[in-house]
C-alpha cells in the first residue's frame, strides 16, 4: 500500500474523480435555439432569393398606361395635333389638306357643286341615315339662291366652307377682287346662320392657288388653316381608301354616295367633318339661333 504524506493511505481514503454532472433541460434549451436561428436565416436566404430571382412589379406601371407616373386616363389615346395635320410647305404660307396622319377609322366627305335643292336634299337625308357629317363647298350664290337649305344643313351638324364668292379664278384678281370672293362668301353663310361664323377652309377650282403668296396672306390674316384639297376624288374602288383621307364628291353625285356612306359604314368608317379630322374647333363657338 502507497504512503500518503502523512502516512499510509488507506483504500477507502483514496481521492475519487468528480462526475461532471449534465443538465438536460439547458442543453435542449440551447438546441431548440439554435434550430430556431438556423430556420429564420434560411427562410430570409429563400426570401432573398426569389426576390433577385423575380423583381418587385407592384410600384411598375403597366406599359398601357403609358409613361410611369401618369394615371391611365392621362394617357395619351391619339397622335399630337402637329403629327396629325399637314404642314406648310415653305414660310408664309398655310397647309394645303389631303390627309390626316391618323390611323383611325376615319374620313371626311367634302361636297363642291351644290345648287341643284333636290340632289342637296337627297345628300342630307342620306348622311342622317348614316350619322354622316359632311363639309360642304358651296359659292356665294349657290348659297343666296336657298338660304333655307344652308341653314338646314348647318343645323343637321354639317360643315360650311368657302369656295369663293362666284367660283371665279382667283389668279390674277386685284386684291379688292380678292376680297370680294372670299369675303363675299363669308358673310353670306353669316347671314344664313345668324352668328359670326369663321371659315377655316377655302377650296378653289384652280391648284394654283395653291402656291399663291397674296391669297395665301389673305387667308392667314381671316383665320383660316389652309386650302382643303381631296386624297380621292369620287373613289369608285373602296379598298384605295384609307384612314384619315378628304374624299371629294359633287352634288350630282347625291346616289352614289348614299352607296359611299353605307359601305363607310359597314367597315367601321366614321364620316366627319375637315374641323373634326384636323382636331380643328368648331367654326362657331355655340348653336346659333336661324333668323
Amino acid at each position: 500500500m502507497d504512503s500518503g504524506r502523512f502516512g499510509p493511505i488507506r483504500p477507502e481514503e483514496a481521492p475519487k474523480k468528480r462526475k461532471r454532472k449534465i443538465d438536460y433541460n439547458r442543453l435542449t434549451t440551447a438546441i431548440m435555439v439554435l434550430l430556431i436561428i438556423v430556420l429564420v436565416v434560411a427562410i430570409l436566404c429563400y426570401r432573398q432569393s426569389r426576390k433577385n430571382a423575380e423583381p418587385e412589379i407592384i410600384n411598375k406601371t403597366p406599359a398601357f398606361m403609358g409613361t410611369p407616373g401618369v394615371s391611365a386616363s392621362a394617357a395619351p389615346t391619339a397622335k399630337p395635333v402637329a403629327d396629325l395635320r399637314p404642314q406648310p410647305a415653305a414660310e408664309g404660307f398655310l397647309p394645303v389638306f389631303y390627309q390626316a396622319n391618323t390611323e383611325e377609322l376615319v374620313v371626311a366627305i367634302t361636297i363642291d357643286e351644290c345648287g341643284s335643292e333636290t340632289q342637296m336634299k337627297s345628300i342630307l337625308a342620306s348622311a342622317a341615315e348614316y350619322n354622316a357629317h359632311l363639309t360642304f363647298f358651296p359659292t356665294g350664290t349657290e348659297i343666296a339662291a336657298n338660304e333655307e337649305l344652308w341653314a338646314a344643313a348647318f343645323l343637321g351638324g354639317h360643315e360650311i366652307e368657302n369656295h369663293t364668292m362666284t367660283g371665279a379664278r382667283l389668279a390674277g384678281l386685284d386684291a379688292e377682287s380678292l376680297i370680294g370672293e372670299i369675303d363675299g362668301q363669308t358673310d353670306l353663310v353669316r347671314e344664313v346662320i345668324g352668328a359670326e361664323y369663321a371659315s377655316h377652309f377655302l377650296r378653289t377650282d384652280d391648284l394654283e392657288d395653291d402656291t399663291d403668296a397674296a391669297l395665301h396672306a389673305l387667308l392667314s390674316e381671316r383665320g383660316y388653316m389652309g386650302i382643303a384639297r381631296w386624297a380621292q376624288k369620287t373613289p369608285a374602288n373602296f379598298s384605295s381608301v384609307a384612314p384619315g383621307q378628304i374624299l371629294s364628291y359633287t352634288a350630282s353625285d347625291a346616289k352614289t354616295l348614299k352607296t359611299v356612306m353605307r359601305i363607310l359604314s359597314e367597315n367601321g368608317y366614321r364620316m366627319v367633318t375637315l374641323n373634326e379630322l384636323f382636331a380643328y374647333p368648331e367654326n362657331i363657338e355655340s348653336t346659333a339661333e336661324i333668323e
